[in-house]
């Protein structure tokens, strides 16, 4: 399978398929070569690695041109659901907070629970050590 260029785009031999690179993808929406790569790179847009360079299928492109506003259409099972309430989010936060309340607040107050534990540590190895036989 070896591609052929076709003014700027690329077309597989096999199938007649067209790939565009990340740089006519760019300059076609207007935006970065930089902005793209990270796209490809998060799998906000669908890409095919080949080599060291990268391949992109017009459906992909227009799959995040006519994205709705605030969904990302690589996540269509996310994008299906129905938005939660204030109510329902308030108790997903509440959830979570109760689930990582062991978690220190700060650096300073993990540093300091974890010097309290190493003074504990080392009492109790002393206290093994001196004791009578």
């Amino acid at each position: 399978m070896d591609p052929d260029r076709h003014g700027g785009e690329v077309r597989d031999s096999m199938s007649e398929r067209i790939f565009y690179t990340p740089e006519e993808v760019a300059a076609t929406l207007r935006l970065t070569r930089r902005t793209i790569y990270e796209w490809l790179k998060v799998g906000r847009l669908r890409g095919v690695r080949v080599g060291r360079g990268w391949r992109i299928r017009p459906e992909d492109v227009e799959a995040v041109t006519h994205a709705a506003p605030g969904i990302d259409p690589t996540l269509p099972h996310i994008a299906a659901m129905p938005p939660i309430t204030p109510e329902e989010r308030a108790a997903r936060v509440d959830a979570l907070m109760g689930k990582y309340a062991w978690v220190p607040i700060s650096s300073e107050e993990f540093a300091w629970r974890k010097q309290e534990e190493i003074d504990l540590e080392n009492r109790r190895w002393e206290q093994g050590e001196d004791a009578p036989a």
